[in-house]
């Protein structure tokens, strides 16, 4: 991957620590940071989500709180 060798070293430190980890990704649309979780991590990961999460409405959990909830 072009120009993406700071990132995947931060990375892959975050996952190879012994500590529990929360990274989340951010920037403009289009640039790759889809791709680049999924080629860094491949099949090490059991749980990610991309893209936007609804909000509450009308009081019920989205999908998204409920499910990571799950894992806190």
């Amino acid at each position: 991957m072009i120009e993406r060798k700071n990132e995947i070293e931060i990375l892959n430190k975050l996952y190879d620590s012994k500590k529990s980890q929360f990274v989340a990704v951010y920037g403009r649309k289009r640039i790759g940071k889809t791709y680049l979780i999924n080629e860094v991590f491949n099949e090490r990961i059991t749980f990610k989500h991309a893209g936007l999460s609804s909000v509450e409405s009308n009081g019920k959990k989205s999908f998204f709180k409920k499910t990571t909830n799950a894992f806190l």
